[in-house]
C-alpha cells in the first residue's frame, strides 16, 4: 500500500500531496516502541548500537548500517567505544 501511495504522491503535479500512516513509533525496539521520550529525539550512542542489535545487526552488519546512516568512521568507532564494543573493527 505504502508503495503505491508514494507512486500516486510522485505522480500528483502542481499540488501538495500526502499520505496518512497508523504507525507505531520505535517498533522494533523494546526501549523505543510506544516510547514518547523517543519521539523526536535521537537515541545516544549507546542506545543506536542497542537498538540496531535489537534489529538483528551485530559485528560487521552493525559497522555497515551507521555507515549507512552517513556516520564517519571516527564517529563509528566513537559509537562502539561508548557501547562497549569497542573490540568490534572498524573496517575501511
Amino acid at each position: 500500500k505504502l508503495l503505491r501511495a508514494f507512486q500516486r504522491a510522485r505522480e500528483c503535479k502542481g499540488k501538495p500531496s500526502v499520505i496518512i500512516a497508523q504507525t507505531i513509533k520505535g517498533k522494533g525496539i523494546s526501549f523505543m516502541e510506544n516510547n514518547p521520550d523517543f519521539h523526536g529525539k535521537a537515541p545516544n550512542q549507546k542506545e543506536l548500537v542497542l537498538g540496531l542489535e535489537e534489529l538483528g545487526y551485530s559485528d560487521t552488519s552493525l559497522v555497515q548500517e551507521m555507515r549507512n546512516f552517513g556516520l564517519s568512521d571516527d564517529i563509528v568507532s566513537s559509537v562502539l567505544e561508548a557501547a562497549g564494543k569497542s573490540d568490534l573493527e572498524v573496517l575501511r
